[in-house]
């Protein structure tokens, strides 16, 4: 498969409007390493049913998104949607981007609102190998500018 850059300036996030909870889709985050040596995190929310490729609601993050502290905000940038492959791509992503690792991986459900205006919620068994599952609840609203303030609430071991 060939390497597409999953920020294309093309692609721009799909209309979503979230009704009722779909059933489970997926969830990952990944430390995305720069050809400069600086990182960040991508974390990537697969749409419920949505059959399109780039299907991934995806955000840039400082820190990761399922070791954020209890109700303290987080600010993140969202980003083109990206291509479903990623939930279980890791290593180089090619023409000198970068490369990026399976941080953690995890179960969506109880999605709610509408993105394109800026609303989000979310609930999340985040699963690692370190330690044992744990669900946090997302709760997300978009500025003005693309970014989004995140709190999440750690609900607890699944």
């Amino acid at each position: 498969m060939p390497n597409e850059s999953p920020h294309s300036a093309k692609d721009s996030p799909s209309a979503l409007n979230l009704g009722p909870n779909l059933g489970p889709t997926r969830a990952v985050i990944l430390k995305h390493t720069l050809a400069d040596g600086s990182s960040h995190f991508d974390w990537m929310i697969e749409i419920p049913g949505c059959s399109d490729e780039r299907r991934l609601l995806s955000f840039r993050c400082d820190d990761r998104p399922d070791l954020w502290v209890p109700d303290q905000l987080f600010h993140v940038e969202q980003l083109p949607n990206h291509r479903a492959h990623y939930l279980d791509f890791q290593g180089d992503i090619g023409d000198g981007r970068g490369e990026v690792i399976r941080i953690a991986a995890g179960v969506c459900s109880g999605f709610r609102g509408d993105v394109d205006n800026g609303e989000l919620v979310v609930q999340i068994r985040w699963e690692d190998i370190e330690d044992e599952p744990w669900i946090v609840r997302y709760f997300g609203g978009k500025t003005p500018q693309n970014w989004w303030s995140f709190r999440g609430d750690q609900i607890g071991l699944a």
